[in-house]
């Protein structure tokens, strides 16, 4: 347990030392997500709680994939931008 605690520490300070990899990090895998939702995989559209089931049930599977897809790419975008222009 030592051993994965210090290895968790070696990580946090590496990204606190170099946040640009974070981001870079941050931004494929909301591009996965939103790639993955887009698509039309159950493992990106499953409404996690109920209040994305609400809004499943009203706008339909395939138009909630796509407005949360869309909203991951955003955020991939971000996080991308971030990466960029962060030294």
């Amino acid at each position: 347990m030592d051993k994965l605690n210090e290895l968790f520490n070696k990580f946090q300070e590496y990204f606190i030392a170099n946040p640009r990899y974070a981001y870079l990090i941050g931004a494929v895998i909301l591009a996965i997500f939103g790639l993955g939702s887009i698509s039309g995989k159950s493992w990106a559209t499953d409404p996690a709680n109920s209040n994305q089931r609400i809004w499943y049930n009203i706008l339909g599977g395939k138009w909630f994939g796509r407005i949360i897809g869309i909203l991951f790419l955003l955020g991939a975008l971000g996080f991308l931008l971030a990466f960029m222009y962060t030294k």
